[in-house]
């Protein structure tokens, strides 16, 4: 599982070199930037517990955003397209910046960036609503915006943010892996085609978690050997 793990590193490094020629003095520093943020969660990921009216609206009491689309069948497509247009708009990105936030992290499903056969993920326009906001936020007050892929094919971890809940299946999984590779090329992509790279930074994975019990979620022995 190491292996798999390593791979997308360094396939996300590999691509992400490619982003600027050389490096650049408007390229971050970690070690010394004094980073102020806000997450735009239940926007391009949903979950059950941020927009609380909306989701007992459209859920049908499904516990994520899987069994949200797999009840609304045809009409989830339209129903998040009416979501990336309204839960962020440029209105929010300004009351950010008058409060001083400077990075955003925005989490997205893989769908955003691939359409996996199978997956009851909705596969629509969330790149465009991602540039649209990422542009006026970086353009307006030079934000550095974070990409979060929230979730990988066949789940990462269990819960209903890593894909659904209860599944695990990513792990040890060529064909997951394979579609995940392909999300962090796209999302590679789309920072590389942005006017201004050096204003992303990507987040490939989250909470990759293997073992049920959830009194280790967030240690060491979340993850088994194998998993790790």
């Amino acid at each position: 599982m190491q292996v798999i793990h390593s791979v997308i590193l360094q396939h996300l490094l590999a691509g992400l070199a490619l982003c600027h020629p050389a490096a650049s003095s408007n390229y971050l520093d970690w070690k010394t930037f004094n980073a102020v943020g806000a997450n735009l969660g239940g926007w391009l990921a949903q979950e059950s517990t941020i927009d609380t009216d909306w989701w007992a609206r459209y859920s049908g009491g499904a516990e994520d955003e899987w069994g949200l689309c797999a009840h609304q069948g045809t009409k989830c497509g339209p129903i998040l397209e009416r979501r990336y247009a309204t839960w962020i708009t440029t209105t929010d990105i300004d009351i950010l910046g008058a409060a001083g936030v400077n990075v955003l992290r925005i989490p997205t499903t893989y769908a955003a960036w691939v359409e996996v056969p199978g997956s009851q993920f909705y596969h629509g326009n969330q790149q465009s609503f991602l540039s649209s906001i990422s542009s006026y936020a970086t353009n307006k007050y030079g934000m550095h915006i974070i990409i979060d892929i929230h979730s990988l094919p066949g789940g990462v971890n269990g819960f209903p943010f890593g894909e659904a809940e209860g599944h695990y299946g990513w792990f040890n999984n060529q064909t997951a892996l394979k579609y995940s590779l392909d999300a962090v090329d796209e999302a590679i992509s789309f920072i590389q085609n942005s006017n201004s790279p050096q204003s992303y930074t990507l987040a490939p994975m989250n909470e990759p978690v293997d073992v049920e019990d959830l009194s280790v979620f967030g240690t060491p022995y979340s993850l088994t050997d194998d998993g790790a």
